[in-house]
């Protein structure tokens, strides 16, 4: 998954309901960036914030949700989700967090405050991954 990052400012004012059946919530992200899935720029009901979406990546460019179980290496500035048991007839037990990389690792572990910013709750990001 493609993410939108967003200052604080720019998802404050994309923060809202468009059309007829949308709103648009920023997720805070670790660094305290926050960020939009990339498909928001495909949905027709969101059409009235594409402009300031369109802003926000041209400013903050667009980066790449990587599944922390697929990475042989971890590269600072990246975002991960750390799916460990992300296994579809079980996402209600799933123990999945967002997690920001803040140094170059061959070595993946995800308690290594060296390596990872903090850690997000499945509450959170369950609505990032359903």
């Amino acid at each position: 998954m493609n993410l939108i990052i967003l200052t604080k400012e720019q998802a404050d004012n994309i923060r809202g309901r468009y059309g007829r059946y949308s709103a648009l919530d920023p997720i805070e992200l670790p660094d305290g960036m926050f960020m939009l899935p990339e498909d928001c720029l495909k949905d027709n009901d969101l059409k009235d914030a594409y402009k300031k979406m369109e802003d926000a990546v041209k400013a903050n460019g667009i980066k790449e949700l990587i599944e922390l179980s697929k990475a042989n290496e971890v590269k600072a500035g990246e975002y991960y989700i750390d799916d460990i048991s992300l296994v579809p007839e079980k996402i209600e037990e799933a123990t999945s967090n967002l997690i920001k990389c803040i140094k170059d690792s061959t070595e993946i572990d995800v308690n290594d405050s060296k390596i990872f910013l903090t850690m997000y709750p499945q509450a959170i990001t369950t609505k990032i991954i359903k």
